[in-house]
């Protein structure tokens, strides 16, 4: 085996390796964002009706 039949394959090793790493923390990134999308829906969804009940209590003092 020559000196720069080894570097190939290490150097092909190492690509392997750095692609495997990349292509998990694409799935990392992936879930985290899903995790946030979904924790910025609740939020939105919590606001929404604290708005709506902040409304009714308005609208009922009003009526009254």
């Amino acid at each position: 085996m020559t000196l720069m039949h080894f570097k190939s394959i290490v150097d092909n090793e190492f690509l392997n390796g750095a692609d495997g790493l990349f292509k998990l923390c694409d799935k990392v990134f992936e879930n985290v964002e899903a995790k946030l999308r979904e924790e910025e829906n609740e939020a939105v969804d919590a606001a929404e009706g604290a708005d709506k009940r902040v409304i009714k209590t308005l609208l009922n003092h009003f009526r009254k």
